[in-house]
């Protein structure tokens, strides 16, 4: 198994969902400014509206570049880099320990500890997705303990609690919201 490649997508991918968590938490800020400063200005419909802008930001991450954007105040993602990177246009030539890893394996090299430093953000990549994975395991296991209480459980058999339950449903059904009595 290639390690570094591990490595090198899980730190792109921390990176990349740290880098739009900042871009949406500043979106809130500024939301929450803007209805601060505008709550006398504009209608409720629009306080409520304007969340749309966030629903956008967290449902679509990837943006189009623009020179207005007041994201362009933040450093530049290592991921946006990474993906504006154009692809080589020289050939690529690999050492001979690529070409012949046998020969070269015995052998000690000091490049490799230079190569295991220490790194920030692999130690909170590893910390991100293990949280990722017990959240995960957690949620599938308590949501199959729910469907198997679910299973188990008998449906409700009361002529009076089935009465109040169907008045409930008419009066939702019908086309006031206050019948009358």
């Amino acid at each position: 198994m290639d390690w570094q490649w591990l490595t090198l997508t899980l730190n792109q991918g921390f990176t990349w969902t740290l880098y739009n968590s900042i871009e949406a938490s500043l979106l809130v800020l500024l939301i929450l400014l803007c209805q601060q400063l505008g709550k006398k200005h504009f209608s409720i419909r629009w306080h409520h509206a304007v969340w749309f802008l966030l629903l956008w930001k967290l449902a679509v991450p990837w943006s189009t570049d623009s020179t207005i954007s007041l994201y362009n105040w933040l450093p530049a993602s290592p991921w946006t880099s990474i993906q504006g990177a154009h692809p080589p246009t020289e050939p690529i030539v690999l050492p001979t320990e690529a070409l012949h890893p046998h020969k070269f394996a015995l052998q000690p090299d000091a490049s490799l500890a230079n190569e295991a430093s220490f790194s920030w953000i692999s130690l909170l990549s590893l910390i991100w997705i293990g949280g990722v994975a017990i959240f995960a395991v957690t949620m599938t296991r308590n949501t199959y303990r729910l469907l198997s209480q679910l299973k188990n459980d008998a449906f409700v058999q009361d002529e009076a609690i089935l009465r109040v339950f169907s008045n409930a449903k008419n009066r939702w059904a019908s086309p006031s919201p206050f019948p009358c009595a």
